[in-house]
């Protein structure tokens, strides 16, 4: 909430400060309108005025025999005594010619073209001039009442104070009505503000929350799946250790004259166990110290026919190696996958057939993936057990516990991989692991 609070002042502070320049602005445009009216109010009503006037007085000067610049000056001045506040008058004839220098004299111009244009349209002119004392100055066209022929202007000087009386109350009710406006709106716009933020802060702290949540269940994710990799390794481990340790105990059981070559089984059976041991070791130390490396398919698959070796040519089983220049996996892929080759790479050379028998170690990849293959030219599996070979407990080997597949299966899943079987056309088996690039790997 404390970073909000600056930036909510600020919202409301920049809010409130646009308000009032709109409403400044508003009411100026408001005043300059008013005062506009209230001339023109004042302007047409000394036009009807003088209008009339005129008219009135017309009887009387007649018959006093003027000219008629005379007599029309005679006429405004007749007029003029009878209307409030006019301080001098000044006539024009219809071409702009004053018929008397008091503008002049005042330092005022005559009316320009264009007012000249608005006078024949019959439409008075008015203008407050600058100054409290300076008075209003309404000029008015000269014509009879119902004649639309313009013949000449009057302009009168009158008394501004109560024009600007006038226009001091519209610009006091302007102000008053203005800050009313801002006061109200403001008040509003705060309200609003404040439920925004509120609203805001409500919706952060649940976003917060979440993402605590998220964070923790990613902690627990990434526990689950560490803790399930070394549950897998575990058991990859035991079921290694299961055949070795078989093998070893029916040691005590052989014939004397066999000695020689129990102990050579005893001595592979140890070997075989320490390396499961030292493998699994390996990686549990890597992934607690972070250390980061990369291996080749071609040296992963070396690593699998070396662990196999022994047993294959105890079998007398030939391992083909066909790795090609493909791209590394980082240490920790490796290792999960050398965990699932190597039991594949078993479970082949044990499948094929006895000093006859071939096995395949092929590594390859495509554009989103290694592929690596484990074939052998055994008897192959038929559709029945095929079906099966991933369940858990479930083995098509008279002395097998079945948990070997299952746990290659879990440690694929753990990478993400895909691990599956496929016939071969000319017989045999053949396990395939596919392992996705990382992100960062595709090209």
């Amino acid at each position: 909430m404390s970073l909000l609070r600056p930036t909510r002042a600020w919202l409301l502070g920049a809010s409130l400060a646009g308000l009032a320049v709109a409403l400044a602005l508003l009411a100026a445009g408001q005043r300059a309108s008013l005062r506009a009216q209230t001339l023109a109010r004042e302007a047409a009503t000394l036009h009807a005025i003088t209008v009339w006037q005129r008219a009135l007085e017309q009887e009387r000067v007649g018959s006093l025999g003027l000219a008629a610049s005379d007599r029309e000056f005679a006429l405004l001045t007749l007029a003029a005594t009878r209307l409030p506040n006019v301080i001098a008058v000044e006539t024009f004839t219809p071409d702009g010619q004053a018929t008397s220098g008091v503008g002049a004299a005042l330092g005022i111009a005559a009316p320009s073209v264009e007012d000249w244009a608005q006078l024949r349209r019959r439409e008075p002119l008015a203008r407050l001039l600058a100054g409290d004392e300076k008075p209003l100055e309404i000029t008015v066209p000269l014509h009879e009442p119902d004649s639309p022929d313009v013949t000449g202007a009057v302009r009168f000087w009158i008394d501004g104070a109560a024009v600007r009386r006038e226009f001091a109350a519209l610009d006091r009710r302007l102000a008053q009505q203005a800050l009313i406006v801002w006061l109200v709106t403001g008040a509003t716009l705060a309200l609003v503000l404040n439920l925004m933020f509120r609203q805001l802060a409500r919706a952060e702290a649940t976003l917060r929350a979440r993402t605590e949540d998220l964070l923790h269940a990613n902690r627990e994710l990434a526990f689950a799946a560490k803790t399930s990799a070394l549950g897998a390794l575990a058991a990859h481990l035991v079921h290694g250790l299961r055949n070795p340790v078989a093998g070893l105990a029916t040691l005590e059981r052989a014939p004397a004259a066999e000695s020689a070559a129990t102990l050579r089984e005893a001595s592979a059976a140890a070997r075989r166990i320490r390396q499961m041991v030292d493998d699994v070791v390996t990686l549990l130390r890597e992934e607690k110290s972070g250390l980061a490396y990369e291996v080749s398919p071609r040296e992963l698959l070396d690593l699998v026919a070396r662990d196999v070796a022994e047993l294959a040519a105890a079998r007398g089983v030939t391992l083909d190696l066909e790795p090609a220049a493909l791209r590394p996996l980082d240490h920790r892929t490796a290792a999960l996958a050398g965990a699932i080759l190597r039991n594949l790479a078993r479970n082949a050379v044990e499948a094929a057939p006895a000093n006859t028998g071939r096995v395949a170690l092929r590594a390859d990849e495509d554009a989103s993936a290694w592929i690596f293959r484990i074939e052998d030219n055994g008897p192959g599996l038929s559709a029945a057990v095929a079906t099966r070979l991933f369940e858990p407990t479930f083995s098509s080997k008279a002395d097998g516990a079945g948990i070997g597949l299952a746990i290659c299966r879990q440690l694929a899943l753990h990478l993400g991989a895909e691990l599956a079987h496929e016939g071969l056309p000319a017989g045999g088996a053949c396990f395939r692991l596919r392992i996705s690039f990382p992100l960062r790997s595709v090209p």
